[in-house]
């Protein structure tokens, strides 16, 4: 039995020193089949040193085959240009929506919601449909003139005849207004002393002595001659906003003294001293400007009598005012407020061009909304209709032929925008427009050339 035993050892040294001719080798510590055209190599371990292998003569590599060559890379789509901020709350039917994102998976998008409402739009995924556009005139003729802006002569201001109030006789007013009414000798000593002192220029002591009879007698006969007293004396201090007040209480206390338009009158003549060098006064002092109250009194004006004969003129104030300082929205607004309540006025020819104007300065907006051009544009139009010789001094055809000019160079930009976001059938949709609606001005010949280019794309 021990000699079998050293035989079979003796046959298993010999198998693992001869050249091995079977499909196996000795690969991670085990005994692994290998198939013909595979070659036996040892797998890498980082962890122990392999064992060496019997050398092998390596067979020729075969010859690769030619690769196919390089595939064209598609070409990079443009990232949409950002959208200028919009400007609430005007919001454009066509360009409300903000470009889809460019979609790399294959996918086909959900067309958005201004492709919805305009299929001639689509979803800007496909190529425009060619179309030749042949360009037509506009509806009425525009002459060829050089855009310019209008010429408008200086005009006084409608405050200048407030701005002179006539100087006060609430003293001899006063007297009138008692003479026929029997005097009490408490109430009459009071009344007496507050016309002295208006009538010597001592006005604090004539509001103060009015107010003590309206507050012991606030039933007497005398109280009409104390409230004007009162209103006046603190017109003649400067206190334009408390006298503002106190003619308002006078007129409607008082609605058929014989002093009631006057008051009325004072009032606007509060409001003008206030937007002028007068201040506002805190603690007696003249501190704050007193523009706001103005308004204020101007609006209250107008909203107490529609259709007095003060109300135009406070309308066409604020008017003036808003255009002053920029303001040309609010300008426009109580300019075609005014238009439109008094048509028949001397200034209403002035309210017009100015209107017109103020929506060509206010045409600051986005890109898209050429609203107030087009405003500008009707009001130029029917002003030129209504007063030709005085459109022809003012320039009327340079200002409609820079507001043709103005609006077709917004369509060209929105057409710009969405070229650049990809969406060829809404750029088309405008670069038609400008075409077709502003022939011959030189965004129209920039939109035929896009659309050239994006029908042969």
């Amino acid at each position: 039995m021990r000699r079998i035993t050293v035989l079979v050892s003796l046959l298993t040294a010999l198998c693992c020193a001869l050249p091995v001719e079977a499909k196996f080798i000795f690969r991670d510590g085990q005994w692994v089949f290998v198939p013909d055209d595979e070659e036996a190599r040892p797998a890498p371990d980082t962890h122990r040193v392999p064992a060496p292998e019997p050398a092998v003569t390596p067979e020729p590599a075969p010859t690769p085959e030619p690769a196919p060559g390089p595939v064209a890379a598609p070409e990079p789509v443009p990232a949409p240009a950002p959208l200028p901020a919009p400007e609430p709350p005007t919001v454009p039917p066509l360009v409300n929506d903000l470009p889809e994102p460019v979609d790399t998976t294959g996918s086909t998008p959900e067309p958005s919601v201004a492709a919805s409402m305009h299929p001639e739009i689509g979803t800007g995924h496909e190529p425009a449909s060619p179309r030749v556009v042949r360009p037509r005139e506009p509806a009425e003729e525009i002459p060829d003139v050089a855009p310019a802006l209008l010429e408008i002569a200086p005009a006084e201001s409608i405050g200048e005849k407030y701005r002179r109030p006539e100087p006060s006789r609430a003293a001899d007013e006063a007297e009138r207004m008692i003479a026929a009414l029997a005097l009490d000798a408490q109430e009459a000593r009071l009344i007496h002393d507050a016309i002295r002192d208006f009538r010597n220029g001592r006005h604090s002591q004539a509001r103060r002595a009015a107010g003590r009879l309206l507050k012991k007698h606030p039933a007497s006969p005398y109280r009409q001659a104390a409230h004007w007293l009162q209103a006046e004396a603190l017109f003649c201090d400067g206190s334009y906003y408390d006298a503002y007040e106190a003619y308002a209480d006078f007129v409607k206390s008082f609605a058929g003294s014989d002093v009631t338009g006057k008051a009325m009158r004072r009032q606007v003549e509060c409001a003008e001293a206030l937007l002028g060098p007068a201040r506002r006064k805190v603690l007696g002092m003249p501190l704050l400007s007193g523009d706001d109250e103005a308004l204020a009194i101007l609006e209250k004006v107008y909203a107490q009598s529609p259709t007095g004969p003060l109300a135009p003129d406070a309308v066409f104030r604020i008017a003036e005012y808003h255009l002053d300082h920029g303001q040309f929205e609010e300008a426009e607004e109580m300019l075609r407020t005014f238009l439109d309540q008094f048509p028949n006025h001397s200034r209403a020819r002035q309210a017009e061009l100015w209107s017109a104007q103020c929506a060509m300065a206010a045409n600051l907006g986005p890109t898209y909304d050429d609203s107030g051009l087009k405003r500008a544009e009707d009001t130029l139009m029917a002003y030129r209709n209504k007063y030709p010789a005085m459109a022809a001094q003012e320039n009327v055809d340079g200002a409609l032929a820079r507001i043709r000019m103005l609006r077709a160079q917004k369509k060209l930009e929105t057409a710009t925008y969405y070229r650049r976001a990809q969406r060829p059938k809404a750029a088309a949709f405008y670069a038609r427009l400008v075409v077709e609606e502003h022939a011959g001005t030189p965004a129209a010949a920039e939109a035929q050339t896009m659309l050239d280019e994006l029908e042969g794309q």
